[in-house]
């Protein structure tokens, strides 16, 4: 049974009986995106929503409670952080070798002779690698926190990992070589067997007499079994002392024979063959001195020391001599369990044991009084792996841990053992990577994690790395002051590119830069709309910059146009603006509107430099930028009003800062705003009716706009007037608006004053050209 738990719930607290009583119930539904999330609603008990219906009503009657049926143990965190990197440096090697597909038709070990197989050094890359996941799953079983059970579980994973990777991902990268010493470390490291602790208490009983400790004879056996050679062989001499002729006589013989028992891990065989014929060498020579004891007779009066002890002791003695001679029913007798006897059985009973072997070898162990335990889930893992089952071992190990599951399948993907199955939606190995993905992303602090793993499993896992990332939240923790976290955010674009993700890229930058609008982060807005090909954006961006110049002044505007990231205005930017308005096919987008509408936020820039031009004193220069502004078409319709009332002090200007052509063109202009607010008098007078009701309310309008006193405060927009002035006084704000007349009638006062302020500036034009024709 699976517990929900949920932060807040439709029962309230003491009330269970009553809500019960009411008829209702709880539904539930699953998430239908990526995560382990299920939402719980109340309805009546027969499946439909609640109504008013009901008894009495309850507390979150019409909202949703979510809950999450997986949790990611926070103790585990760091044990998936780690082998999170040896997967992604796996994979990466992986691509790089880019292995042909491969033939599993065989007896699948690295060791057989088959093409298309990964190469020795690519064998002996996983291999480390999967050394590398082991020693993690060790160290996180020194974690304090572990409870016994858990303790248990981790240590089962840990053995099956370590014996997967001695039996298909040697070090060597060939394998071809004996396996018994890898089979006894293995057991060793997952079962200490006796310790060094319990031998130094038993050598030092009884003044050396080791032998008279009661556990001298077992602890003997279990070091014989488990290879302690050296321990084991001052044990055999302390029988020198022991009252029995025999024993006394043959101790020292067989604890010099033992201590030079032959091990394929010591370097003084250079090779397999070295060491096979030295170990033959040595047990002919043991059986040898064995032949004497044999013909002696166990049971010579005396010879064994008293009588209540001689059958006991014989036993004993036989049962270590036969141990050293390797003889399968006694390794089979004396081992506790079938592993244990998987241990011994390469070092004592066939030392030529390979990996091709273990199938067979191992069905002899388990077909006795060692059979494997079928409850034990891990154990059945086990017998898989030596019986060259990589499917059952895979489909085993799913039950057991789904960690387990992923990263063992994965390794043995890349080795070409996976089998693949007809008709299947997906491999087994992507099946089970994206089941542990699945379990990840319910820890959203490991969203980078799983979206890599999911990166690993080709188009299913890109939907799904797009359906987890329009998840998860881009929202600061409120102790970091709260917002959109944007290095967060810039992480998500990575991904999402890296994928291809172009759609799901250009969703994510509209929804930050709608955020960032609301914010009055205009800057940064207008750099996630660029990347989502967002004109509609961009042109609403654009009104509301201009709409900080109306209401408070060119300082706080020219601050949010600063803002804006100056590549978008570079000609080597890939989201150059300028190209856009130009006509040219931007890079972000296919949205014919584009253009237009990013041609508004082009403007933005230039009448930045007009106005910063007009605060320096340098009026040829913003007479160049304001001819530019009308010439290139970039500024919008619905400031050429400003415009026209800003270029009085140009035209007034006594060095003729205007040519002829283009004084005329501004003359077209100011004709085409007058002849359009005739019918639309809010598109073409609504700037410079709002800027100078702004500064009037402000009470920063200057006194006169034909003189450069007009921008002796940087702060204070170009265009006021006294006559607009005037006229705003006479209709206050409201709310910070401008209260406007009966549906934006030409004949409405404001628009009438805007219209006086025009009248102003046909004035200087037709005083400028006069002066021009008179030379």
């Amino acid at each position: 049974m699976t517990t929900l738990s949920f932060s807040s719930g439709p029962i309230p607290q003491g009330h269970l009986t009553q809500w019960q009583d009411s008829g209702r119930t709880l539904s539930h539904i699953l998430s239908p995106g990526f995560g382990s999330e299920v939402g719980a609603f109340v309805t009546k008990r027969d499946g439909t929503l609640t109504s008013a219906k009901l008894k009495t009503p309850a507390h979150g009657e019409r909202a949703i409670f979510f809950g999450k049926w997986d949790k990611v143990p926070q103790h585990l965190i760091p044990l998936y952080t780690r082998t999170y990197t040896l997967f992604h440096s796996l994979q990466q090697i992986a691509a790089e070798s880019n292995p042909a597909p491969q033939d599993t038709s065989f007896l699948r070990r690295p060791s057989a002779a088959k093409p298309n197989l990964p190469s020795a050094s690519q064998i002996n890359f996983y291999s480390r690698i999967a050394s590398l996941y082991t020693e993690t799953l060790r160290q996180t079983l020194l974690l304090p926190t572990l409870t016994a059970s858990e303790q248990d579980h981790w240590a089962s994973i840990t053995q099956i990992f370590h014996l997967a990777k001695i039996l298909y991902l040697p070090e060597d990268g060939r394998g071809d070589g004996v396996v018994g010493e890898e089979l006894l470390d293995w057991i060793n490291m997952a079962d200490l067997g006796p310790t060094t602790e319990e031998g130094e208490e038993i050598l030092g009983f009884s003044n050396g007499d080791s032998w008279a400790h009661e556990e001298f004879w077992s602890y003997l056996i279990r070091s014989l079994l488990r290879g302690f050679l050296p321990s084991t062989s001052q044990l055999i001499s302390t029988l020198s002392t022991h009252p029995s002729p025999v024993l006394s006589s043959i101790s020292s013989k067989i604890a010099t024979h033992l201590a030079d028992y032959p091990r394929s891990s010591s370097s003084s065989y250079p090779t397999e063959r070295a060491f096979l014929q030295a170990h033959s060498s040595w047990r002919a020579q043991f059986r040898t001195l064995c032949v004497p004891l044999t013909k002696r007779g166990w049971a010579l009066e005396g010879a064994w020391g008293s009588s209540d002890e001689s059958s006991g002791l014989e036993d004993v003695v036989q049962a270590v001599l036969e141990l050293m001679q390797g003889k399968e029913d006694r390794v089979l007798e004396e081992c506790v369990d079938w592993k244990e006897a998987v241990g011994a059985w390469g070092v004592w009973v066939r030392p030529s044991l390979k990996r091709d072997d273990l199938p067979e070898t191992i069905r002899t162990i388990s077909s006795g009084v060692l059979s494997l335990d079928p409850a034990a889930q891990d154990e059945t893992v086990m017998y898989a792996l030596l019986q060259g089952d990589i499917t059952q071992t895979i489909t085993s190990t799913n039950t057991l841990s789904v960690w387990l599951a992923t990263h063992l399948t994965d390794l043995m993907d890349k080795l070409g053992l996976v089998e693949t199955v007809v008709g299947a939606e997906r491999g087994l190995r992507d099946h089970f990577v994206l089941e542990y993905a699945l379990h990840l992303a319910s820890e959203e602090g490991l969203w980078r994690m799983t979206c890599d793993y999911l990166k690993t499993c080709g188009e299913e896992g890109r939907r799904r790395v797009a359906g987890l990332l329009e998840r998860i939240s881009l929202e600061k923790d409120e102790q970091d002051g709260g917002g959109i976290d944007e290095s967060k955010v810039e992480e998500v674009f990575r991904t999402l590119q890296t994928l291809g993700l172009e759609e799901e890229s250009r969703t994510l930058s509209r929804v930050v830069g709608q955020r960032m609008v609301q914010s009055r982060q205009y800057g940064l807005a207008v750099a996630y709309c660029v990347r989502a090909g967002d004109g509609r954006r961009l042109g609403i961006i654009s009104d509301k910059i201009l709409n900080v110049y109306v209401q408070k002044g060119p300082k706080e505007f020219i601050e949010h146009v600063n803002s804006i990231p100056p590549s978008l205005f570079s000609p080597e930017s890939p989201h150059y603006i300028a190209s856009a308005a130009s006509g040219l096919s931007p890079s972000t987008t296919s949205n014919p509107t584009f253009p237009i509408l990013a041609s508004k936020l082009n403007f933005l820039p230039l009448y930045r430099d007009f106005l910063e031009s007009f605060h320096s004193n340098d009026l040829p220069k913003a007479a160049s930028l304001l001819s530019n502004m009308f010439a290139s078409d970039i500024a919008p319709k619905g400031f050429w009003a400003v415009l026209l009332v800003d270029s009085v002090v140009i035209l007034e200007d006594q060095r003729m800062l205007v040519g002829t052509e283009e004084a005329y063109g501004l003359l077209g202009r100011l004709e085409e705003v007058v002849s359009g607010s005739s019918h639309s008098p809010g598109d073409y007078l609504g700037y410079l009716v709002d800027l100078q009701t702004t500064s009037s309310s402000t009470g920063n309008a200057p006194s006169s706009s034909s003189s450069s006193s007009s921008f002796d405060a940087f702060n204070t927009p170009l265009s006021t007037t006294s006559t607009f002035n005037t006229i705003a006084k006479s209709r206050p704000l409201v709310n910070g608006q401008r209260k406007k007349g009966n549906g934006k009638s030409p004949t409405d006062e404001f628009y009438l004053a805007g219209l006086k302020g025009l009248e102003v500036v046909r004035l200087a034009l037709a005083r400028y050209l006069a002066r021009d024709l008179l030379g």
